[in-house]
């Protein structure tokens, strides 16, 4: 029987996470990397990957900041060859990069609008994905984890998330999907579907929209608002051995807010 400590060990695992400039992307960059994993980051935000490599480095720890926009297939693989080029293939990918969009009448979204969500949120983590599982065919054995939401889960209780929902629900499937085509040759496909996070999505809307956070901390049970860090533990559940058999499963961390 291994002990805990060998079941989440991730000393000197090879991670990349996406959309590691802020939220919940750095949370589980730095995250892991107190742990012990080797963790590069990527992000579209030069500056919200400084802002990360610094807060790393006050836990003692380092996080490789990549200048990557996930929407560009082309700089996807760029990050994962400079993942390779430092130190080899990934051993777990974090393909959590996403945005908001507009939050507005759907009557009002424009066709570009909806086009760019997607980009980001659909095909960036399907880019992320296939260049992870690019480079663990070779040794047959890799974890990919997504990031879905609650709102990919179920829709959204107030309008103006219509690109957003859309783009989380097929990232559900995609997981699932991904699953069973990547089994047999020893990865596995999970996704995290987080709740109430307080990051700077929908452009502030947690600092910027009082009224419908304190709605949204309402239907949560556990009454409140999560922090990035809190998703640290899923992150690293997912990202270790102790879920080797896991695959296809999207984890609601959520406070219990699909419980309703």
């Amino acid at each position: 029987m291994r002990s805990l400590e060998e079941l989440i060990d991730l000393d000197g695992k090879v991670v990349v996470v996406t959309g590691a400039g802020s939220g919940i992307g750095r949370g589980i960059a730095v995250g892991l990397a107190g742990l012990g994993a080797v963790v590069y980051g990527g992000d579209v935000d030069a500056d919200g990957l400084r802002g990360t490599e610094a807060a790393a480095e006050e836990d003692g720890v380092a996080v490789h900041g990549v200048e990557c926009d996930v929407a560009e297939e082309d700089s996807v693989e760029a990050l994962f060859e400079a993942v390779a080029a430092g130190h080899g293939p990934p051993d777990v990918a974090f393909a959590n990069a996403g945005i908001s969009g507009p939050m507005g009448p759907v009557e009002e979204l424009s066709t570009a609008q909806w086009h760019r969500v997607l980009a980001v949120n659909l095909d960036g983590a399907f880019f992320v994905a296939r260049a992870a599982y690019r480079r663990m065919l070779p040794r047959r054995r890799g974890k990919i984890v997504l990031t879905s939401s609650t709102w990919g889960l179920r829709a959204a209780p107030d309008p103006g998330f219509t690109p957003y929902a859309a783009s989380k629900g097929a990232i559900t499937n995609l997981t699932r999907q991904l699953a069973i085509d990547m089994a047999t040759n020893g990865v596995t496909v999970n996704a995290i579907a987080p709740g109430a996070f307080h990051t700077n999505i929908g452009d502030g809307f947690y600092d910027q929209q009082p009224d419908a956070v304190e709605a949204l901390r309402q239907r949560t049970p556990r009454g409140r608002i999560a922090t990035p860090e809190e998703a640290v533990g899923p992150a690293a559940f997912l990202a270790s051995s102790a879920s080797d058999h896991v695959n296809g499963h999207v984890l609601a961390v959520d406070g219990g807010y699909l419980a309703w």
